[in-house]
């Protein structure tokens, strides 16, 4: 884990510093946008500090809509984030504390940033609310283990559905009409109810699942 947050944060300051060298003397007069939907990847870096969750590091679909032409004023905007991402699951078991599932969140929010073109960048700063759609996923080895350490061999694991909701600090810089560049960082904050049951008991708790994301990636036009 520790190699990959490298190559996440080596891949964010790569875009730094190809903006910065492409943006010399060009900050006071970005080229025009038009109207263009860019398609690319990203690397996510998540960190959930809950202590039943875990850390990951996986690749993504990012896209990006921006307008016909540049607009260099601040302002406020709409906004929406839909992401998707994955943790296990622990829990104690009778005296034992092993995974129970690999759950998988899906937060759909709506919300307001605050936009701030600078040059080729452009900045966002902003909140965003909605609702996560949430699943879980027991396999088949969690069961073995539960059934090997308390004789159990009954485990069913469920996760509802929850509110989330979270600030955001995003940048894209435009390379050029069809590339561009994208840093970002956010927090969520979700509490899901957790319901798992074995040995015939049925235990509920709120699942601390906040996570901190941190994005690097590169966007292409397709039209």
């Amino acid at each position: 884990m520790g190699n990959a947050r490298a190559a996440l944060l080596s891949l964010a300051s790569l875009c730094i510093i190809c903006g910065a060298a492409a943006a010399q003397g060009t900050e006071d007069k970005a080229p025009p946008k038009r109207s263009r939907l860019l398609v690319g990847v990203a690397l996510d870096s998540t960190t959930m500090p809950g202590q039943h969750t875990s850390d990951s590091l996986e690749p993504s679909i990012i896209w990006r809509w921006r307008g016909r032409f540049s607009r260099q004023e601040d302002r406020w905007a709409f906004a929406y984030r839909f992401s998707s991402f994955e943790s296990q699951v622990s829990s104690p078991l009778g005296v034992a504390r092993f995974p129970v599932g690999d759950i998988k969140l899906r937060p759909l929010m709506v919300g307001i940033d605050y936009k701030m073109p600078r040059g080729r960048w452009t900045w966002a700063a902003g909140m965003s609310a909605g609702w996560a759609l949430n699943s879980i996923d027991t396999p088949d080895d969690y069961r073995a283990r539960a059934t090997t350490v308390t004789g159990a061999d009954d485990l069913w694991v469920d996760v509802h559905n929850s509110l989330v909701w979270g600030p955001r600090v995003k940048g894209w810089y435009d390379i050029n009409p069809r590339l561009s560049l994208m840093v970002e960082s956010a927090y969520l904050v979700m509490r899901p109810g957790l319901d798992i049951r074995s040995a015939g008991v049925l235990s509920s708790r709120r699942l601390n699942a906040d996570a901190l994301v941190l994005k690097a990636g590169i966007v292409y036009g397709i039209f």
